[in-house]
């Protein structure tokens, strides 16, 4: 409690520190409405949700910015959520640059206050904190260090949801986490080719004692344990040939996991990976013409009794759990733990506003242990197939819609018989920018 005070304590400070300088504004209106529908199941499934967005960006001085937004966001679907009408605050920091006069460092960043923070992935982290980052720009490399607390955003908004605990959060604001990270990049190496390298950690806040199991079954009763774990990335990118490129990279996970072994409940560590490529055929005088493979794999454990990451039922807990989540298709998505993912893709711009992309997506798994969708009961490694077309269209450009459909093709061998159905998934999404 006292920590988010201090933090909220900061976060006023920031807002009385934009003066009356100039200042420019502005918002967004979002609409996505979203149909599923089961073959064999004639009543579909509707959802939507709707945000407006308003923004303000504060020019103090030369070198420091003042940046302001909040949102609000109406959600109807079913389920009810907990809170369909829920106000928040997107943006708020103090964004600065100081030019160096030395030779190896010509430019520092750094902003202070809530932001959004990214590996350089995507994968294993992208979720909004309070705190600060500070970026090196040099002739040989670009460093950044940033550090921050999640647990003041609105956890209905939060993809950061990793242990039981998480999952059976009844607070309003987000589990109180520590995340920083520290990244390196190397560009043009050598041969043009670029070096990511970038460490990762989050440290849960709970109180130990305020987590005690209450029996053998943590997926069914106790509030579970206190999480911590850690994250060592590397990749490289860059063009082979003329149109070709590719990127790669290799995540190795580390931690410690409340494990039900022999009987009792005790701490073990986590050792897991999550790899990936990508291989992208690009040409813009061909209708902007884009083709792509992508490989993706995060290990899983056999032993696990169930999705969550304190699961673990025997030695070291080897299924990777990413910090924050994202979608992986339109239709069956995944958490990107337990999961071989490949996709295939090809994209075209037919007309300058018009965008348009075909995928083909095929799901695995490297265990029979479970997976994050509960509906996923038998051993089989193929979960199924899914077929995602969007289409995305600009006639100007404060306006843009976008229609997806994706077609998912259950496995037969991994879900159970009365959920082998095909599904379908339609969603329309309208953005307006004033």
């Amino acid at each position: 409690m006292k920590l988010k005070v201090f933090i909220l304590s900061l976060i006023l400070a920031t807002t009385l520190l934009a003066g009356a300088s100039a200042f420019d504004w502005g918002g967004t209106l979002d609409n996505s409405t979203t149909v599923d529908y089961t073959f064999t199941d004639p009543d579909a499934s509707l959802s939507q949700m709707d945000t407006l967005a308003l923004w303000l960006e504060t020019q103090i001085s030369q070198s420091l910015v003042f940046t302001l937004q909040g949102s609000f966001t109406y959600t109807y679907e079913s389920p009810k959520p907990d809170y369909p009408y829920l106000p928040d605050l997107d943006l708020l920091n103090l964004h600065g640059t100081v030019s160096l006069e030395r030779e190896r460092i010509s430019l520092i960043r750094y902003t202070i206050g809530r932001f959004v923070l990214n590996d350089f992935t995507g994968l294993v982290l992208a979720d909004g904190i309070d705190g600060f980052k500070v970026d090196w720009n040099s002739r040989v490399a670009n460093a950044s260090l940033a550090m921050g607390y999640s647990g003041l955003h609105f956890d209905q908004n939060s993809t950061i949801n990793i242990s039981w605990a998480d999952f059976n959060n009844t607070e309003l604001f987000a589990p109180p986490r520590l995340i920083g990270e520290l990244s390196v990049e190397f560009p043009e190496l050598f041969l043009r080719q670029d070096l990511h390298t970038v460490f990762l950690m989050q440290q849960d806040f709970r109180p130990e004692n305020e987590l005690l199991s209450e029996g053998p079954g943590l997926e069914l009763t106790g509030k579970g344990g206190r999480l911590s774990t850690q994250y060592v990335g590397v990749g490289m990118s860059g063009r082979l040939v003329s149109s070709l490129y590719y990127e790669s990279f290799a995540y190795l996970g580390t931690g410690k996991s409340l494990s039900y072994i022999d009987g009792e409940y005790q701490y073990e560590w986590i050792l897991s990976t999550l790899l990936g490529a990508s291989l992208r055929y690009f040409r813009e005088e061909l209708l902007h013409t884009r083709a792509e493979l992508r490989l993706l794999f995060a290990s899983g454990d056999e032993d696990f009794s169930n999705f969550v990451i304190e699961a673990n039922r025997e030695g070291l807990a080897t299924m990777f759990v990413p910090i924050s989540t994202r979608d992986m298709a339109l239709v069956f998505s995944p958490r990107l733990a337990n999961l071989v993912f490949l996709e295939a893709s090809y994209s075209i711009k037919p007309l300058p506003e018009l965008q348009t992309q075909i995928k083909g997506i095929v799901f695995l798994r490297p265990t029979t242990g479970p997976v994050s969708d509960t509906r996923v009961s038998d051993d089989s490694v193929y979960l199924g197939s899914e077929i995602d077309t969007v289409a995305t269209f600009r006639p100007f450009s404060d306006l843009g819609l976008g229609l997806s459909l994706g077609l998912f093709f259950p496995g037969h061998g991994s879900f159970g018989a009365e959920e082998q159905d095909p599904e379908f998934r339609c969603r329309a999404e309208i953005s307006f920018s004033f």
